[in-house]
């Protein structure tokens, strides 16, 4: 759901062929105040899944696309 339904996209700073995607965390537990960050390299085809791991914060060079409410 995150790749499919990001909240943001931004383009990695150490690999311009990479996407990080974020969305807001669980709807409870301990991790409502997180973001589920999926790194998406494009380097090949099809497009491969680097990682996925929840954080606090949102890095990236350029945002590319963010979900207005």
């Amino acid at each position: 759901m995150t790749v499919s339904e990001p909240h943001c996209v931004y383009r990695s700073s150490l690999d311009q062929e990479t996407k990080l995607f974020y969305r807001r965390g669980a709807s409870q537990g301990k991790y409502t105040n997180l973001y589920l960050k999926v790194v998406v390299s494009y380097q090949s085809v099809p497009a491969m899944m680097k990682t996925a791991f929840y954080t606090g914060h949102i890095t990236g060079d350029e945002l590319l696309w963010i979900k207005f409410p």
